[in-house]
């Protein structure tokens, strides 16, 4: 399973979006999204799940929310956009899914793509969604692996 990630679109989707995101299976997107048509385009190219970020307006809020936890392939996968500062953004997630036995958390907010595995949770922002997007492969054994594409 191919899972596309992106962040910080701010109402914004690179023109290679279309192409990169070509054979996902399922769209991720960490907030500060900009619009609702930004998601609308995403969900013509994979099903899309997405998180409203500190910069989104009341359209976004009010169809999107704060935290989302879904499974894949045995890997469970935590989606938020964080906030704050970024110094301290990891041990805010963590306490986010403190209760969700989450083996991954995707997040957004400080626009530097970031891979790290911290304790029993791995951690990964794609960054700056007009810059890098983000790529979270799980095989059919619950293993994973990432990538970040520079756009």
């Amino acid at each position: 399973m191919i899972i596309g990630v992106i962040s910080d679109t701010h109402g914004h989707l690179h023109p290679r979006m279309k192409t990169l995101f070509n054979d996902v299976d399922l769209i991720l997107h960490a907030g500060d999204v900009g619009d609702m048509d930004i998601i609308s385009s995403l969900d013509e190219m994979a099903e899309t799940k997405a998180v409203f970020g500190n910069m989104d307006d009341y359209m976004v809020r009010s169809n999107t929310r704060e935290k989302i936890v879904l499974e894949k392939k045995g890997i469970r996968i935590g989606l938020a956009h964080g906030g704050g500062s970024p110094y301290t953004i990891i041990e805010r997630l963590e306490r986010m899914f403190r209760n969700d036995n989450v083996d991954i958390i995707v997040f957004g907010h400080t626009h530097s793509p970031l891979k790290e595995q911290v304790g029993e949770i791995f951690f990964f922002n794609p960054g700056y969604g007009r810059n890098t997007v983000g790529f979270l492969e799980i095989g059919e054994n619950g293993d994973f692996k990432t990538r970040i594409v520079k756009l």
